[in-house]
């Protein structure tokens, strides 16, 4: 069978265009220019629509049962606010409900690969959904995470389990008005986090390397979804700041090339049969997918630099244990941690930002649960 590969190059180069990229004249996505937040949206725009419209059918049969979870702003009693993080279980309706929750993020969530733990936080007082968070493996090349440590290769693979990367965080509305993706950032850092991951790993044996390794959880990482991040920057605990900026990614990655073009791309390889499509995800590493994406670049003598979309991300981690940089760089056995209590980071966020802001901006009030949701229902109902 003939492949026009010529057609294919049109097709992946009119795709990044409808999204938004501009394609200079050496046929590379232009990095010369800076985006703002809702350019970043925009570019996500496609990939998103796509995603909602996948989940149509589950939109449709579940949207009476998991809208109930969602609050009405008159329903926050901002003095009796008493948020508590919820470990979501597989195949349950809190994993519907954080599935359903992730509908609402303007970029869609990724699904993460090897550990994963996922989180929901609710409001105790009203028992409705404050926001989420989910942590898994990093991924094992990251320049700014790497230096910022001081790691080697050797001392990276045997030290990266003991990190993990927060690769969704953010409250829904009308708690989002109230500054409670700081919130989620900073349950995210507590003992009870680092606790469940223990007991979830610990004589578990690593995906690749079938290695059992103590699963001392000593830094988080993560990167900001829109540029510059309102929800990292400055977040503090009593003085001490929590997640601190160490740089920004390159601007290398796959997503602008992840929506029906990926689709593609697999359909492309499996029919001339590349051996890449046949390897395990997992067996082949975290990179597997743009490893996949650049074998079909090459195929089709496009430039393997299309993968260089030029939207840079800060990088932010989030140090759980006094030595955590001698831990991870093998010179100390044990951690020693920060103890950061759900008690007292609760208490704290809720005098330094959440009741002040209440009274400030008291319009969260009119938010209505109907109207958070109208995007999601309108793709259900249609």
């Amino acid at each position: 069978m003939t492949i026009d590969k010529s057609y294919l190059k049109k097709i992946i180069i009119n795709n990044l265009e409808q999204q938004g990229f501009i394609i200079d004249e050496n046929g590379l996505i232009s990095t010369l220019h800076s985006y703002s937040k809702e350019q970043i949206r925009n570019l996500h725009k496609h990939d998103r629509n796509e995603r909602l419209m996948k989940e149509k059918k589950f939109i449709k049969a579940s949207f009476n049962k998991l809208s109930t979870y969602f609050a009405d702003g008159t329903s926050i009693k901002p003095d009796q606010f008493n948020p508590y993080i919820y470990l979501v279980q597989p195949n349950t309706e809190y994993s519907l409900l954080f599935r359903f929750a992730t509908l609402l993020w303007s970029i869609p969530v990724s699904q993460g690969f090897g550990r994963r733990l996922r989180f929901l936080v609710f409001d105790k007082s009203n028992q409705k959904l404050v926001g989420l968070f989910a942590i898994g493996d990093p991924v094992f090349n990251l320049r700014v995470r790497d230096n910022w440590i001081g790691w080697d290769h050797t001392m990276r693979m045997k030290r990266l389990y003991n990190v993990m990367d927060m690769f969704v965080a953010g409250a829904v509305p009308p708690y989002s008005q109230l500054l409670c993706s700081k919130l989620i950032a900073i349950l995210a850092t507590s003992n009870d986090v680092r606790s469940i991951v223990w007991q979830k790993y610990n004589n578990k044996e690593t995906t690749i390397q079938k290695e059992l390794k103590e699963p001392h959880l000593v830094m988080l990482t993560t990167t900001s979804a829109l540029g510059r991040s309102s929800v990292f920057n400055r977040v503090t605990y009593n003085g001490k700041l929590l997640f601190s900026l160490i740089g920004n990614t390159a601007g290398w990655g796959h997503f602008h090339l992840s929506n029906g073009t990926y689709k593609l791309i697999r359909e492309y390889l499996t029919l001339i049969d590349h051996p890449i499509i046949k390897s395990n995800r997992f067996g082949q590493g975290p990179n597997w997918k743009i490893r996949t994406i650049r074998t079909f670049l090459e195929q089709l003598g496009l430039p393997t630099s299309l993968l260089l979309h030029g939207i840079k991300r800060e990088v932010y981690i989030a140090p759980l244990a006094n030595n955590y940089k001698e831990f991870l760089k093998g010179y100390a056995n044990q951690p020693i941690y920060y103890d950061l209590g759900l008690e007292g980071l609760v208490s704290y966020f809720k005098n330094r930002w959440f009741i002040p802001r209440s009274i400030r901006c008291p319009e969260y009030k009119e938010i209505k649960s109907i109207n958070t949701l109208k995007v999601i229902h309108n793709i259900a109902m249609s």
